[in-house]
């Protein structure tokens, strides 16, 4: 059994009666229905170690959160910091956030060694005599070449550099951010009408979530949305979502998605919106 960069238990809120989920790959009329152990899943994904401590200390806390939510009862500032953390770890642990982690490593990696490497060819001509630094030298020479002429070992760096900034605590000011911002939750219980994704986590990348006009949308089941604003003029609460919300937020979603999006059942309006090229997002109204 591979490890779920979508956590089950979330999943389990856009599952239909039979607990399964269908998912909707991007650019392709390829549907498959499956139950959520299934799906959002990759081998070797993280190590136990990461496995275990993303079950018991970031998801743990925030289900019970989420089960509140789902059965639209009041949460409290624990709460919000709690499904806070949990968001901000989504957006780092699923594919795509691994993919940014891993854009950016080689030039951090190398301006790290360079960094290194500057500083040891100071101190050596200020001490030349020092055998231990002449050895950093030589073991940070060895270290690049290693990297320099073995993928899989800069890789392993990548992907250990990627699950060491996986928890919650090594971007705190984002946790804080989200957790002060005004949470209004839009229900809709007629039927399944909110779609997750592999990337379910949406804000404006052009702004990100600490300025005053941030937007962040987050489906907790197909019947319920988290919207978080900073605009004042709203309440907090629990909210009748209007068509054009839904839709909105159903596009936001989609165009975020790095490869599947996930719902209830299969139907063509949402084969037809993934398979849609170009999506005008825009921010919500009340």
């Amino acid at each position: 059994m591979g490890h779920h960069y979508v956590p089950q238990y979330y999943l389990s809120g856009f599952a239909n009666p039979a607990n399964t989920i269908c998912a909707y790959e991007k650019g392709s009329q390829r549907v498959f229905c499956a139950g959520t152990r299934r799906v959002a899943t990759e081998t070797g994904y993280y190590s136990d170690e990461i496995e275990h401590y993303l079950a018991n200390t970031v998801e743990g806390p925030a289900n019970s959160v989420i089960k509140k939510i789902r059965e639209r009862q009041i949460i409290t500032v624990r709460d919000k910091i709690d499904l806070s953390k949990y968001m901000v770890v989504m957006l780092k642990r699923v594919p795509r956030g691994k993919e940014r982690i891993e854009e950016k490593s080689p030039d951090v990696l190398e301006g790290l060694l360079d960094d290194l490497d500057e500083q040891l060819t100071e101190l050596l001509n200020r001490y030349p005599d020092i055998a231990h630094l002449k050895q950093k030298k030589e073991e940070l020479n060895q270290l690049r070449k290693k990297i320099e002429t073995d993928p899989d070992y800069k890789n392993d760096l990548v992907k250990d550099g990627w699950l060491k900034l996986l928890p919650p605590d090594m971007t705190p000011k984002s946790v804080k951010a989200l957790s002060l911002m005004i949470w209004r939750f839009l229900t809709f219980d007629r039927e399944s009408v909110f779609l997750t994704s592999d990337n379910p986590v949406f804000f404006f990348t052009n702004i990100g979530i600490g300025n005053e006009h941030s937007e962040v949308t987050f489906p907790i089941s197909s019947n319920v949305v988290l919207w978080a604003t900073w605009r004042q003029d709203l309440k907090e609460g629990y909210f009748h979502a209007k068509e054009s919300q839904i839709y909105q937020i159903n596009r936001r979603t989609v165009s975020i998605a790095t490869r599947y999006v996930f719902h209830s059942d299969e139907a063509d309006w949402v084969i037809k919106l993934v398979n849609r090229k170009g999506h005008n997002i825009r921010r919500l109204t009340s």
